[in-house]
């Protein structure tokens, strides 16, 4: 483990908090004050490091240098250095910022909001929301530790980093999950987004649409902008490219089963001005982000021929394929950006609460 722990007053101070960086293929860079950065897996030589950047500018630089962020896990005390408490994670999307977790607080600030009117239906739905936005980016961060762990095995096995081929190791079903996983929780906040789509954008009569099929078939005359905008994601989009792929995986077949075989690829991950550093890739859905579906999952292995052609099959796909971490993530903007759109086309304000005692109480602060 890379030890960032200084001392307590230090990590609590100010903005220079330690930083694990996730990137893309299950890479970490470290950023760790009075340090270089390193970016490699945990408890193995980082291969590459250059000098820490002003602290602002770290994100810029990494992208700069190539690198695909997936989320940061910020350290502000020991407890979370040594793990005994979770590290504050935020998810990144491309371009986008923290916006599961920023999302996540807006959708919370309507629900306390409206907790107290006649009507708290709009409470109970903005707090599922929040919950189910929070709970995706959770889902990213496990899939990016599963991601860390198997290509940490692999890299601890290999005798030549240059080594860069296909396998598979024991690691491999915690990253099945972890995409399993996450699909189920996509398509659950999906659907909780078709219903405020539904009840306070398209101002419904009725309360009975519940997913977002049903919203699909009730809205079929609607004139609302937003409401068509929904409409096209849902029947040519990513919203129909998420729905396909989690009705597969819950319905026909488990993650592992989704193509001919189900191995990761290492890969060399080229950044600028240094050598390459290897990372892990797991082939999910196409460059456009739909499923693919073989012409025949079954393989003879008792026909050469037919082997063979299944492995170059799957061997092809690998190489224009969209990564599964890198979809997830994808995918957690594109419903954050959802959840945005439909909170600013409702109208709905978020002040931030703010606790204040009563008259006559006495308050205490904490040193």
């Amino acid at each position: 483990m890379v030890n960032v722990w200084v001392n307590r007053r230090r990590c609590l101070s100010g903005s220079d908090l330690p930083r694990f960086i996730h990137l893309a293929g299950g890479l970490r860079a470290f950023d760790v004050e009075g340090m270089d950065v390193q970016i490699g897996v945990d408890g193995l030589k980082c291969p590459l490091h250059f000098p820490r950047p002003k602290y602002s500018q770290l994100y810029q630089t990494l992208i700069a240098l190539g690198a695909d962020i997936i989320g940061v896990e910020f350290l502000h005390d020991r407890e979370q250095h040594l793990n005994f408490a979770p590290r504050s994670w935020r998810g990144a999307a491309k371009g986008l910022g923290w916006i599961a977790v920023d999302e996540a607080q807006e959708w919370t600030n309507i629900a306390f909001a409206h907790n107290e009117s006649p009507d708290n239906e709009l409470s109970g739905l903005a707090s599922r929301v929040s919950s189910a936005l929070r709970l995706l980016d959770e889902r990213v961060r496990q899939l990016s530790e599963a991601y860390h762990h198997c290509l940490r095995l692999k890299l601890h096995r290999s005798r030549h980093a240059e080594e860069y081929k296909f396998f598979t190791n024991a690691w491999q079903r915690t990253v099945f999950a972890g995409v399993h996983a996450f699909l189920a929780d996509a398509g659950i906040l999906r659907d909780y987004l078709a219903e405020a789509c539904w009840n306070f954008v398209e101002n419904g009569a009725s309360r009975d649409v519940r997913t977002m099929r049903s919203l699909l078939k009730r809205t079929k005359e609607s004139e609302n902008s937003t409401v068509q905008s929904v409409r096209r994601e849902a029947k040519t989009g990513w919203i129909k490219n998420l729905t396909d792929l989690r009705n597969e995986v819950i319905h026909v077949v488990p993650v592992s089963h989704l193509h001919e075989f189900d191995y990761c690829e290492l890969r060399p991950l080229k950044l600028k001005e240094f050598t390459s550093v290897p990372m892990l890739h797991l082939p999910l859905v196409d460059r456009e982000g739909k499923m693919r579906r073989p012409a025949d999952r079954r393989i003879d292995y008792s026909d050469e021929n037919n082997v063979r052609e299944a492995w170059q099959s799957y061997r092809d796909f690998s190489n224009s394929s969209t990564d599964a971490l890198q979809y997830c993530r994808d995918t957690v903007g594109n419903l954050g950006s959802l959840a945005t759109k439909l909170r600013l086309a409702t109208g709905m304000t978020s002040p931030i609460p703010v606790l204040q005692p009563r008259p006559g109480s006495v308050s205490y602060t904490h040193r």
